[in-house]
């Protein structure tokens, strides 16, 4: 539960720091390789079909939150490193398919198989509200540490719980 409330944050924190250009987001190199801001709209123009048979965008937040860990110092693109315990690649190995105790910058990674249809339902989830049947997209422009705090304080109201009865159950037939 931790790694996936702090996965979300990080989107969070992104897209607040995207809509305030504190991150490149006037670099075309960015836009295309990295930005969340513009992630959503590529995967909502993309057929529905391949959004379930599309890993990349999984991948993308994943070099994000290592390029706002570490920086880069690139001849294309160059961005300074934030480091911190929250893009902290590290942090929860098991996000980028490595084994607890290893290093990202040594151990080579096998990300778990996200789809991109996950991935736009979680930026969807994020960017946009619901009220009285209409969504609007939420700004996160405005949003300063206190109420990044609030968000943050939402999403501890959620928990997660370990079932001891099956949830879901496939039965395929033989014709």
């Amino acid at each position: 539960y931790e790694a996936a409330l702090t996965f979300m944050m990080r989107i969070v924190i992104v897209l607040t720091a995207e809509e305030k250009e504190m991150f490149p987001v006037n670099d075309s190199f960015y836009v295309q390789n990295y930005s969340i801001s513009s992630m959503r709209d590529v995967l909502r123009n993309t057929e529905e079909e391949i959004l379930g048979n599309k890993y990349d965008a999984y991948n993308r937040l994943l070099a994000l939150f290592r390029l706002i860990y570490s920086g880069s110092k690139h001849n294309k693109f160059t961005m300074a490193a934030y480091g911190g315990s929250l893009f902290n690649p590290d942090r929860f190995p098991f996000l980028e398919g490595r084994k607890s105790n290893t290093s990202f910058t040594n151990t080579p990674a096998d990300p778990l198989p996200v789809d991109n249809r996950t991935i736009l339902h979680i930026l969807e989830s994020i960017q946009f509200i619901q009220e009285d049947g209409e969504f609007s997209r939420v700004s996160f422009r405005t949003l300063d540490v206190e109420q990044i705090g609030y968000v943050y304080e939402t999403l501890l109201e959620h928990k997660a719980e370990r079932s001891k009865d099956t949830i879901l159950k496939f039965q395929c037939s033989k014709d």
